[in-house]
């Protein structure tokens, strides 16, 4: 009778020290839904001078003329017509890169009077428009595998 008491106190202590369901924090937010790698190639380069400036954005919020609200941004030196980066360890989900060619090497984007840039930009999806920046809508797409490769075409 022993034994049977003991088996029953093990089998419940396993059951009620499992959780039934998982549940994400902040912490563990993107583990159960995947995660993948994200190979950004921007090419386009007319001068190799300088240095490519890419951000990859998680939202709209500040896409693309606010770096300082991306969630990854690289600077690669330009010497030849392309650059490539690899960020790793993503969540899968969705967002946009903006990248510019920092011409002269100043780490800054620069504008003429009216802020059109005098450097060449670029966004995922080549999004473009006719007037101002590309919006986040145009420039998306979604990380949903273990390796994605997006292109990017500064002008």
């Amino acid at each position: 009778m022993k034994r049977k008491n003991l088996w029953t106190l093990l089998l419940l202590t396993a059951l009620l020290s499992t959780p039934l369901f998982s549940q994400e924090t902040p912490e563990t937010e993107g583990q159960f839904r995947g995660r993948g790698s994200l190979i950004i190639t921007v090419n386009g380069f007319q001068k190799m001078t300088g240095n490519a400036r890419i951000y990859l954005f998680g939202s709209k919020e500040g896409f693309p003329s606010k770096p300082d609200k991306a969630l990854v941004t690289r600077k690669i030196k330009v010497t030849g017509p392309e650059v490539e980066v690899r960020v790793s360890n993503l969540p899968y989900g969705t967002y946009a890169v903006a990248a510019h060619h920092d011409v002269n090497g100043n780490n800054k984007l620069d504008t003429n009077w009216m802020h059109i840039s005098k450097e060449p930009t670029g966004a995922s999806n080549n999004a473009r428009s006719k007037f101002g920046t590309p919006s986040f809508a145009k420039a998306k797409f979604e990380l949903a595998s273990d390796t994605l490769r997006v292109t990017v075409t500064v002008r």
